[in-house]
């Protein structure tokens, strides 16, 4: 048995078997910073290009030495459990957990007799938990994590203070963290503490904090009904966690968000990766109306200023913003993969999640006072790595694509397709938010726009088709699928655009050839938005499917690898289970664009929708411009599509029974909005406005 809980800085996972339960607490926020890499000057662009263009591009490792020691680089630590051992003729049976208030019952059987002790963890009190109606005669003992394997002992960090009911784990560098646990008659109160703990609470009092806060999460949260009843299960249960692990402005997730096991060291530190993971975490938030959890991540950010411009000027030689692909909570770089280290990618991604957030919440105020810096900043890096060629268009002569091929020595190439859209996304996000603030225009994002190839398109066999880099088409079945970030994240081009559709034709046929053999949990997650977006929903389905069934344990923990080696080889664990959050929150992403996404301005409803479905419903889901759309489609057909905006304006709308559905010839509908407006419209029926 198992279950999670969690608030953003403190995470409950809850297991057991026969009389033993375990409640293993993690820290998200419990770091040894030791390790890691500052940025210097011989590791600018220039040095790593030529580098890797000589003859011994093996001196990389020069300038990205690899360290060996076990405190290389920092880590979240595990913290500890308290352990609860039922008394004789007790055996644990099952679990049950609310969603709708966060409540966790553990049920267990003495002799015929079915009984259910109650768990709640703290909301406002984040650092505490209350275990209700434990049997008489239980006997507790709280473990420190460094007495259940020696993953702290190798990172040389000396033994807990303990007593009988608490311990303190004191850190080289760091605020030391505890973890201590009181009896009051037949409950159980537990609570973590740092420099100082917070007051005890019952299990009454969390009970009270968790059914406001989980009302009001779900008061306002859409709803989806799929064809498919697994899929709404795995769809409401990924929005739960995303409410335990985002919502509570306080420790933005790493990879393993607040959820630390007790017995190991977190698989990569539990980092910040900005190269997607982070990202998958959030993606959901938009549409799901909560854009505002992306304000503690934001804020942590704006905490990086100095760190980021230091490595812009190391790096880049200019006055700008950079950020490796994986880092700590203070930005520093978690070492010597040199080739996630110099992905300017990932700092143009998090521009354009804040633009995002812009888009949807229409803070401008944000956008004046944060993010447009951010951008520019951002872009000032881009324009240093960026060169003309002979027939004065822009060309990147250097660059990754997201962990393809590693960190080898070739591990790069010119013009990769990932950054080209990176580049692109940025300058109209530039050029749109220069608009939104009454700022002039920079021409050179205009000429970005113009003269910057979309991709890297390189001839094969099937003819053109999009590459990783100038001269590379994929090569082997990859996580990562950046090179049709184009499409997605980055929605630089639109692939059904006479341009550029049999280039996609031909790159979907050598994507498909090379397969899913080395996915991970989150691949198949980005692989349904892509499919959503191609308009190939049974493949969209299939991808989350698939992700359900080969990356969940039974516990309901989202796996990074899979659990069957006969769907995919990836074993970055080596035999053990890697928890990783990403892989969960991305299909809540996933499962909402099958409904909505917008490409390109255009407004696109029901593209991941497979006709299967009898009937498929969705209600207000966010949309940019503070837009809420519902919507009905049965068997393939659109019944109905209802929108609500809080400003005046105007939409473009496209489904793909478009032609049916509006009664003419094209996929799409430009209609106007009003505020406090319900514009309904229905199959060959016009558009019914009501007062609301």
């Amino acid at each position: 048995m198992g279950a999670a809980l969690g608030n953003g800085r403190m995470g409950l996972l809850v297991w057991g078997q026969e009389r033993t339960l375990n409640l293993t607490v993690g820290r998200a926020d419990f770091w040894d910073h030791r390790g890691g890499m500052e940025w210097n000057e011989k590791q600018s662009f220039e040095a790593v290009s030529e580098i890797l263009r000589s003859e011994n591009p093996e001196r990389i490792d020069e300038l990205f030495p690899i360290v060996r020691e076990e405190t290389a680089t920092p880590s979240v630590l595990p913290l500890g459990r308290v352990q609860l051992t039922l008394p004789a003729g007790c055996l644990l049976d099952s679990y049950s957990l609310e969603q709708a208030t966060g409540k966790l019952q553990i049920f267990y059987r003495r002799k015929r007799k079915l009984s259910a002790m109650t768990c709640y963890a703290g909301v406002e009190s984040d650092e505490t938990f209350a275990l209700s109606d434990v049997p008489d005669g239980t006997a507790f003992e709280v473990i420190p994590a460094w007495d259940l394997s020696d993953a702290l002992k190798k990172r040389k960090i000396a033994p807990p203070l303990k007593a009988r009911e608490k311990f303190t784990q004191k850190l080289p560098e760091d605020l030391p963290c505890g973890l201590e646990f009181r009896r009051v008659k037949n409950e159980l109160q537990a609570r973590t503490f740092r420099e100082e703990s917070p007051p005890w609470r019952s299990q009454e009092e969390l009970k009270e904090e968790n059914l406001v806060f989980w009302g009001d999460f779900w008061k306002n949260a859409p709803r989806i009904t799929t064809g498919n009843k697994s899929l709404d299960e795995h769809y409401y249960a990924g929005l739960f966690k995303f409410g335990c692990a985002c919502c509570h402005k306080s420790v933005p997730p790493g990879l393993q968000g607040p959820w630390i096991e007790d017995d190991a060291l977190p698989p990569w530190g539990s980092d910040y990766h900005f190269n997607i993971n982070v990202q998958m975490f959030y993606m959901g938030a938009f549409a799901a109306g909560k854009s505002d959890t992306l304000l503690p991540l934001f804020r942590m950010i704006g905490r990086w200023k100095e760190v980021l411009s230091h490595n812009a000027r190391c790096f880049a030689g200019v006055e700008g913003f950079m950020l490796p692909h994986a880092v700590d909570d203070r930005c520093r770089c978690m070492g010597n993969f040199w080739s996630g280290a110099v992905d300017h990618g990932c700092t143009i991604w998090m521009a354009q999640m804040m633009f995002q957030y812009v888009k949807y919440t229409q803070d401008l105020v944000f956008l004046r006072e944060f993010a447009f810096e951010f951008m520019k900043k951002t872009m000032a890096v881009c324009v240093s790595m960026l060169e003309r060629n002979g027939n004065d268009l822009w060309r990147l002569p250097f660059g990754v694509s997201p962990e393809y091929r590693g960190n080898a020595h070739n591990a790069w190439g010119e013009n990769p397709s990932f950054q080209l859209a990176a580049i692109h996304n940025l300058a109209q996000n530039l050029i749109a938010a220069s608009a939104l603030l009454n700022e002039k225009c920079d021409e050179l994002w205009l000429d970005i726009e113009d003269a910057l190839p979309q991709a890297a398109v390189c001839r094969s066999a099937r003819g053109e088709e999009i590459g990783l880099w100038e001269g590379t088409c994929l090569e082997e079945s990859h996580r990562h699928h950046s090179h049709l970030a184009g499409v997605f994240p980055f929605d630089t081009i639109d692939p059904e655009h006479p341009r550029w559709k049999k280039i996609f034709d031909n790159t979907l046929t050598r994507w498909s050839e090379k397969g899913m053999g080395c996915w991970t949990n989150w691949a198949l997650a980005w692989g349904s938005m892509l499919y959503t977006r191609f308009n190939n929903p049974d493949m969209a389905e299939l991808c989350l499917d698939l992700q359900r069934k080969f990356f969940t344990n039974p516990g309901g923990s989202s796996m990074h690898d899979s659990l069957n080696k006969g769907f995919s080889v990836i074993d970055f664990g080596q035999g053990r289970e890697i928890m990783q959050l990403d892989g969960t929150l991305g299909s809540v992403s996933a499962v909402q664009d099958m409904f909505f996404f917008e490409s390109q301005g255009v407004f696109k409803l029901f593209y991941g929708v497979p006709a299967s479905w009898k009937k498929a419903v969705f209600k207000n889901l966010a949309a940019p411009g503070k837009i809420r759309i519902s919507g009905e489609m049965q068997n393939g057909v659109t019944k109905r599509i209802e929108l609500i905006s809080e400003t005046e304006c105007s939409v473009t709308i496209a489904l793909p029974d478009g032609e049916r559905f509006w009664g003419g010839n094209s996929k799409t509908i430009t209609i106007e909005l009003k505020p406090g407006t319900l514009c309904r419209l229905t199959c060959n029926r016009g558009i019914l406005y009501e007062q609301i």
